[in-house]
């Protein structure tokens, strides 16, 4: 029996950490066409790299641009100085993305 095959565009943020390096390579498995938004452009040239930070809105909204699906793969590490603002940026973010 075959994998189902999916023919949607999804973004995944955060595509270049271990999570979303893993989850970029299932979407691309089952037939996804992917983007990434990180702050690194991603190595595989079949995926189209959006390079920044991902709490630029307008970085944000044209890494949107027909996406069906985003994926939300970024990490806050535990130790960061401005743990708590990187929490709210992140629920920012969380909202924007849905409006769009």
């Amino acid at each position: 029996m075959s994998e189902p095959r999916c023919a949607q565009t999804v973004l995944v943020t955060g595509g270049c950490g271990m999570t979303g390096r893993a989850l970029i390579a299932m979407l691309q498995a089952s037939g996804a066409q992917v983007h990434c938004l990180d702050l690194q452009p991603y190595p595989d040239a079949s995926v189209q790299s959006f390079v920044g930070d991902v709490r630029d809105a307008d970085l944000a909204a044209l890494a949107c641009s027909g996406v069906e699906t985003v994926h939300h793969t970024i990490a806050i590490v535990s130790q960061h100085p401005n743990k708590a603002e990187l929490i709210d940026a992140d629920l920012d973010l969380r909202r924007d993305m849905r409006s769009v």
